[in-house]
């Protein structure tokens, strides 16, 4: 399992949460605001041995997204649970807050922790495929997560927030479906030419205890 864990970092004013930068997807490091902080987590995580892979600017203003590589399921749990303690230390040196809430503002979009999934038996990927279509065991996947989406929802969402964020338009799932494009779909298929290797499990927010939520699937 990899996962792409989503994140708003901002100001308080008078108590409440505001955007600490206007940035836009893939806008850089927004260098009058968060270069620093940015790479002094950069920095912090890759010293603390977590699979970092890649950071960005996410659509909303002040959020970002970190990819933690693919690692046995126990593994990623750990260095999720570091790196979002790191995230909110380093945030606090700075005068901001790091925050996993699912939807913080409502009119942009929320975070999500996107789960990249495969399963290997004798270091073969049983989910590898070259003809631009499934294999069966990827198919079996798909299905158990689908017939178990709801009951899933207690550890993959588990805040009355995670709900504000599972609605129309935000690039979040709001259907009990799966596609090979379709960033609205439950389990999207990251599909390369005619190459396939994982799916991707849209319905978990950062608010998860990655645990339960790794073991429940």
């Amino acid at each position: 399992m990899g996962v792409e864990v989503e994140f708003f970092v901002v100001r308080e004013d008078g108590g409440k949460p505001v955007f600490a930068d206007p940035g836009i997807y893939f806008d850089g490091w927004n260098v009058t605001v968060q270069s620093q902080f940015m790479k002094e987590l950069i920095t912090a995580i890759a010293d603390a041995g977590i699979n970092y892979t890649k950071t960005h600017h996410e659509v909303a203003p002040s959020q970002y997204e970190i990819n933690i590589g693919a690692t046995d399921p126990l593994r990623l749990a750990d260095q999720l649970v570091y790196f979002k303690i790191m995230a909110k230390d380093i945030a606090r040196k700075y005068g901001l807050v790091a925050t996993f809430m699912p939807k913080p503002f409502w009119g942009v979009n929320g975070s999500g922790a996107h789960t990249h999934i495969s399963v290997w038996k004798d270091g073969k990927n049983l989910f590898q495929s070259n003809t631009g279509k499934i294999t069966d065991e990827c198919g079996y996947a798909i299905s158990a997560i689908l017939s178990n989406a709801r009951a899933l929802s207690s550890f993959v969402a588990p805040l009355v927030n995670s709900y504000k964020r599972l609605v129309p338009h935000y690039e979040a799932p709001t259907r009990i479906v799966w596609g090979y494009a379709n960033r609205s779909a439950m389990i999207r298929i990251p599909q390369y030419k005619m190459r396939i290797n994982r799916i991707e499990y849209r319905h978990p927010d950062p608010s998860m205890n990655p645990y339960l939520a790794f073991a429940a699937w």
